[in-house]
């Protein structure tokens, strides 16, 4: 994986262009070489001074400069980030003929590129798209249907390595890394499962988005599946049904729960029905039973799933002096 997005790295970097027009200003030349590279405008203007406004010569310098900076950077720990959540509705313009939901994390290194508009906005290219090959993206056994089913699937890391190394997500991926000057990778996807079942209602939430990031994404996001019967097509479309899963994965967001029933050794705080519901009005699960008697039907949470940014990721720890005495040998 490392080895193809440096390899569209140095593609990116050196993509075709001519000599600048004699007489040319620095700042056009600037802009012509950020325009290009993506390259940070005091760094454009340093190499433009240094080479005397030599453009194909500012251009060679700085493709050197990405290769050997690209190699070292896709070495170091990204662990911040965005997680950005989806369901049918939020990534279609028209009424989706299925019901479905997912989150994706994507990682760089810093929080400062975490609330950055190009890191934003290579998150919202991506979870269209995964969303779009969701199917394809599911390991075999979530698409078949039967009552011991989880509604909720990783995908493969092995899978989504590939899918993430192919164009256009890697392009994207590589054209933001060399704009941004940080590692920056896909590093997991969740996925709701890929066979119809038209009671299965589906709820996002994400918390702790920057001003730059789009709805459902931020620190935190959640996915719930809910299950309404009986079904109708009312009760499927209402507006008071998605408001109900989107609170029912705020929830899950907030108050972190680890279960949906009551299970032998767990604390009740971790148990989603037993939980006071965020809004109001008792427990989630005198909420659901509330609901039910008002709308004539039965809903009840089948699965959740709450994803972090950088969980589990092991941060290298690094002694500042040490660190100091590195920066200075460069």
């Amino acid at each position: 994986m490392n080895y193809q997005v440096t390899r569209l790295l140095r593609r990116f970097n050196s993509s075709s262009s001519t000599t600048a027009n004699a007489g040319e200003s620095l700042a056009s030349l600037v802009a012509k070489l950020r325009k290009e590279t993506g390259a940070p405008i005091g760094k454009a203007r340093t190499l433009l001074t240094q080479h005397n406004n030599n453009y194909a010569a500012a251009l060679a310098a700085l493709r050197d400069s990405s290769a050997t900076v690209s190699e070292k950077m896709l070495a170091r720990t990204a662990a911040e980030g965005l997680v950005a959540a989806f369901t049918a509705a939020s990534v279609n313009s028209t009424p989706p003929k299925s019901s479905f939901a997912g989150i994706v994390e994507i990682n760089c290194e810093s929080d400062f590129v975490a609330r950055a508009a190009d890191f934003a906005t290579l998150v919202d290219a991506v979870r269209p798209r995964i969303a779009a090959d969701r199917v394809s993206l599911l390991p075999l056994e979530s698409k078949k249907s039967d009552e011991a089913h989880t509604f909720f699937h990783n995908v493969p890391s092995e899978t989504l390595a590939a899918w993430s190394a192919a164009p256009p997500i890697s392009e994207q991926v590589a054209a933001t890394i060399a704009k941004l000057g940080e590692n920056i990778r896909v590093r997991r996807a969740i996925l709701s499962s890929s066979f119809a079942e038209d009671s299965i209602v589906y709820g996002a939430y994400a918390h702790g988005g920057s001003g730059a990031a789009s709805p459902l994404c931020g620190k935190i996001a959640a996915i719930v599946a809910l299950r309404v019967s009986p079904t109708t097509t009312a009760i499927e479309t209402s507006d008071a049904l998605n408001k109900l899963a989107r609170q029912i994965a705020q929830q899950v967001v907030g108050f972190s729960p680890t279960h949906v029933h009551q299970v032998a050794g767990v604390d009740n705080e971790s148990i989603l029905y037993l939980q006071p519901f965020l809004a109001g009005g008792g427990t989630v699960a005198e909420v659901l039973q509330e609901f039910g008697k008002v709308n004539s039907v039965n809903v009840e949470v089948l699965e959740f799933q709450r994803v972090v940014v950088g969980e589990g990721i092991i941060i290298e720890k690094k002694d500042f002096r040490d660190e100091v005495f590195a920066q200075l040998q460069r």
